[in-house]
Order: C-alpha cells, then sequence, then structure tokens
C-alpha cells in the first residue's frame, strides 16, 4: 500500500506534506488486517518500519450473547459487589476471532468500581458461544439520589482480538434496592430507552425501554439522513419494562437511530446493522 500526497487518495490537499492512502477490504470475506508504517532514506539506503500501527478486521462480529452472575447473592444491590461471567458469540460464518478478550468500563455513575479487566476467552470459531472462565468484578454505588430506585444500569463491553478493541458491546443490569417490595419493583421510576441488544447485530435486535406510566409510545427508525424506514411502536402500553425486536433483513450495513417518544419524554439511540 503506497502512500501518496495529491489530494485524492484521503491525504487532504495536495502537496502538503500530509501522506495517505485508503484500502477498501474484500467484502464478505472474513479476514484481519494489520497496518505497518515503512519509510526509505533514499539518501541513505535505509528503511525504517513501524509494526502494528493499526489493526482492523471483517471477521464477527464478536458479540455478548448473556451473562451470569456466579456466587450466592445473585440479585444485583446498590452497595454490592458482584462477580459477572460472560459469554459471547462469533456472528461471523468463516473465520475465527482469535486470542479474544474483553474489558468494562462504567456508562453509569451508580457503577462504583469495576474490577478484573482483560479476561481471556481464548480463539472463538464461527457461530461458536463461549462462556470465560475468570469473572469481572462490578461493584454498584449506594450513594446519591440518582442510584435509590430499581434501575437498570449500563456498562460498555469492549472486545479485544490480540489486544485491539475491535467490538463493543452493552452490558444491562437491573439494580434494585435491598428489600423492595416485589410490586414496587415491577413498575419503573423513569423513562428509559435502553441500547439496543446486540449492537452491532445482523439481521435482529432487541430494543427495551420503560415506562412509569401509561403512555402513547412511537418509536421508529431513521437512517444517518434522516428519513424514516419504519414505525415499530405505535400504540398505547401500560406502565412496565418493555421489549420489541428490530430485523434489518432487507437494510444493507450501516447505522441506523431508533427513536422514541412517550408523551412528554423523546430519546434517540444509534444502532449498527453489520452483515
Amino acid at each position: 500500500l503506497d502512500l501518496f500526497d495529491d489530494g485524492i487518495h484521503g491525504d487532504g490537499s495536495s502537496n502538503d506534506n500530509i501522506w495517505g492512502n485508503f484500502y477498501l477490504p474484500t467484502l464478505p470475506e472474513e479476514q484481519s488486517y494489520m497496518v505497518a508504517v515503512t519509510t526509505n532514506d533514499l539518501t541513505e539506503e535505509t528503511s525504517r518500519t513501524i509494526p502494528n500501527v493499526a489493526w482492523f478486521t471483517t471477521i464477527g462480529p464478536v458479540t455478548l450473547e448473556n451473562y451470569s452472575i456466579t456466587g450466592s447473592d445473585t440479585i444485583p444491590n446498590h452497595g454490592d459487589q458482584l462477580n459477572f461471567r460472560l459469554t459471547l458469540r462469533n456472528e461471523g460464518q468463516t473465520a475465527t476471532a482469535t486470542d479474544i478478550t474483553t474489558s468494562l468500563i462504567a456508562l453509569d455513575s451508580c457503577v462504583s468500581d469495576i474490577g478484573v479487566q482483560g479476561l481471556w476467552f481464548g480463539n472463538i470459531s464461527p457461530g461458536e458461544i463461549i462462556t470465560q472462565s475468570g469473572t469481572h468484578k462490578i461493584s454498584f454505588s449506594d450513594t446519591g439520589s440518582d442510584c435509590s430506585d430499581p434501575m437498570s444500569v449500563q456498562v460498555l463491553v469492549e472486545i479485544s482480538s490480540g489486544g485491539f478493541v475491535l467490538w463493543y458491546d452493552t452490558l444491562e443490569i437491573d439494580v434494585i434496592v435491598d428489600n423492595i417490595e416485589e410490586s414496587k419493583l415491577k413498575l419503573p421510576k423513569i423513562f428509559a430507552l435502553h441500547q439496543n441488544y446486540p449492537n452491532p447485530f445482523n439481521p435482529s435486535t432487541k430494543i427495551k425501554f420503560a415506562l412509569p406510566k401509561p403512555e402513547n409510545v412511537f418509536i421508529e427508525v431513521y437512517n444517518t439522513l434522516g428519513q424514516k424506514l419504519e414505525i415499530l411502536v405505535n400504540q398505547r402500553l401500560n406502565a412496565g419494562r418493555h421489549e420489541i425486536e428490530f430485523n434489518g433483513q432487507n437494510l444493507s450495513s450501516g447505522i441506523y437511530y431508533y427513536r422514541i417518544e412517550a408523551g412528554e419524554f423523546q430519546d434517540v439511540k444509534k444502532m449498527v446493522l453489520l452483515k
């Protein structure tokens, strides 16, 4: 792959000392690509190479299939520290995802700490589902008004291959107040639109949302141009936690948005279809 400074190959303007090029992988072939940079000194007839500058892949994606809570306490309460064991799936068709590890990043202030990162799965064959042997430790905050009611918190799952983060997913955990009445647990306290799961997806994904009271609900899917593609929900729903499925079988790979309107509540989230 040669570099150019001609303003044509993705390197900005011509003759600006910014060199670049682009390479389009062969799809739907599944493989990984490693980028190295080599410079040649024509005067001294020497060269310098920087390996592993970047790595990208068309394998997978590798997604979060499920999780379990290990130990005697399997109900997340505020103030708890619990062990979570993840299960991953290779959504690819032909290639093995190698040297897979996971790390977690808190997306919610009600998660006070995450320990034990970079847990190893090994190699995952196409279509294979693997549960890790180790566990991630997640601590939930017991302070703050936003963390006192039953709620769902989200944790970002970084999935790496060979030390490079190549895929992302989200781990959604219902955290409740200790000894809360069962009747209160069933009703969410606030409106919420959750990240779709799995994400990226192919071809279907699930979308969860919460209603603290009965409301007229509209959920629609848009492309990046703002064009409405599909109406997923258009009806009055009871209070509670709801789940719907979106199928993108007739759509091309890319970024899409789903939007909810429930009374005065509105929210938009991004999802990625990867075929």
